[in-house]
């Protein structure tokens, strides 16, 4: 069996792995922040913005219908017109009958040439956007949730660009990254499509990493007229989704002199996406969790101090992973200090996989791991506050981060936490698994978070003095 104990890098990467709710709590601060006096929400000044569609045209006195589709859990639709007075929008909701704006979670403001309807908690499914009248418009469908794409990057030799501050010469090729809750999603396709929202072409991609399931690498080759980039598939409720990365890309038609927001593509990288990219939609890679359990880590002593966690695992290709579990309470209540995450202190796989990237099993690690065989994980986590000693024979409680005097009411909340008598179930999950994100596991047994500071103090523990 391999051990490892680097302990203060794992307790960085635990804390940010572990709270899956972080975007999802970022999106909703950023969508209630973006809300102003007499109801309107300026997507314009939201980072967050997930659109649905964008379009831009002129009408002659007939119609056009416009599909948008809303997932489950979506916070808000909004659906924005700017046209000139003759123009109007009509929402048809999944029923496909016209939706009334003047229900209680409906907002609808408006200007001399701009209309706006916000409707929180809308209804999943299909909406239909019918635009009717006379002379020119912009019609933009936006959305709020847990799902999002976002944060497209241009991947050069030595520098990232982003995609909405960059210029392209036609005919050229490009190393893109962009992110979207794998989380939340079951399968993925990617598109370039025109400012009236016509397929131009689809997009070779890959999954950037096995055990990363919100990275896509794209090779993006540039056409010659305008263009946006389309995400799309099926979420895990089983219904389709949709998304637009929002700038409008006009190619250049050639590359001149002092041209510094022109990536330079990078031909290594390039060549290596030609052989390892495809276009069309394709389903999230997941390692899957057969089976678990846990139980009391005990000290060499034999007193609690943590939770011994048992997994099945199989992997769907032979590639590299790195599975991370990540374990913390069930109810977290307001205040929560992270006291009680769990951090990993030692572990174990078997059959022990053969490439390796270092010689001990670490957080960090990565392994080339087989599909069809069953990998039996051995992990020993404790509290995020127990620090290994440096002579790896003990620990200490590490009270620092919690002491700070520009914090009232921080130490205490921390010293609750850990001095708590009520049983207590984690929640975990495993990064690049079935169990990350809305589907996460709990323990069998329920612990009681005292018992391991007892522990940890009747086995000699100091206070930390770094």
């Amino acid at each position: 069996m391999s051990w490892f104990t680097d302990r203060r890098a794992s307790l960085v990467i635990n804390r940010l792995g572990s709270m899956v709710m972080i975007p999802f709590a970022i999106l909703l601060l950023h969508s209630l922040h973006s809300v102003i006096p007499g109801g309107e929400v300026l997507a314009d000044d939201d980072p967050n913005a997930q659109h649905l569609a964008i379009l831009q045209g002129e009408l002659d006195g007939g119609h056009r219908d416009v599909e948008v589709m809303v997932e489950s859990g979506a916070l808000r639709l909004e659906v924005i017109l700017e046209a000139a007075s003759g123009i109007r929008v009509t929402l048809f909701n999944p029923a496909d009958r016209p939706q009334p704006l003047d229900e209680p979670n409906i907002a609808v403001t408006e200007s001399e040439q701009r209309r706006s309807i916000h409707i929180w908690d809308p209804r999943p499914g299909t909406w239909r956007l019918r635009i009717e009248g006379k002379g020119g418009y912009r019609l933009r469908a936006i959305t709020q949730g847990e799902l999002f794409v976002c944060c497209g990057q241009i991947l050069t030799l030595n520098q990232i660009f982003a995609l909405e501050r960059s210029r392209f010469v036609a005919g050229t090729s490009h190393q893109v990254q962009i992110f979207a809750s794998g989380y939340s999603i079951d399968s993925i396709d990617i598109k370039l499509i025109d400012e009236d929202g016509r397929v131009i072409a689809p997009v070779r991609f890959r999954q950037n990493d096995p055990s990363n399931l919100s990275s896509y690498v794209l090779l993006l080759e540039v056409p010659e007229q305008p263009f946006r980039i389309i995400v799309e598939g099926r979420d895990l409720s089983d219904r389709p989704y949709r998304r637009i990365i929002p700038p409008l890309i006009t190619p250049l038609k050639g590359h001149g002199p002092g041209m510094t927001d022109v990536p330079e593509p990078n031909l290594r990288a390039i060549e290596e996406l030609r052989q390892t990219t495809t276009s069309g939609p394709r389903q999230i890679t997941r390692t899957r969790i057969i089976r678990w359990s846990d139980e009391p880590y005990l000290s060499p002593r034999g007193t609690p101090i943590g939770i011994r966690l048992h997994f099945l695992a199989t992997f769907p290709s032979d590639a590299n992973y790195t599975p991370f579990p990540s374990l913390y309470p069930d109810r977290i209540g307001q205040g929560y200090t992270g006291a009680l995450n769990l951090q990993i202190h030692q572990a174990s796989v078997s059959p022990q996989p053969v490439e390796m990237s270092q010689p001990n099993w670490t957080h960090s690690t990565r392994a080339r791991f087989r599909a069809g065989i069953e990998y039996q994980f051995v992990i020993d986590l404790v509290p995020a506050y127990a620090f290994v000693l440096n002579d790896g024979k003990g620990f200490c409680l590490n009270y620092r981060p919690y002491n700070q005097p520009n914090q009232p009411g921080l130490m205490e909340r921390f010293e609750r936490e850990i001095s708590g008598r009520q049983r207590t179930r984690f929640r975990f999950n495993v990064s690049g698994s079935n169990f990350e994100g809305r589907t996460i596991a709990l323990t069998e047994k329920s612990y009681v978070p005292v018992d391991w500071l007892n522990g940890l103090k009747r086995d000699g523990a100091p206070l930390c003095s770094f």
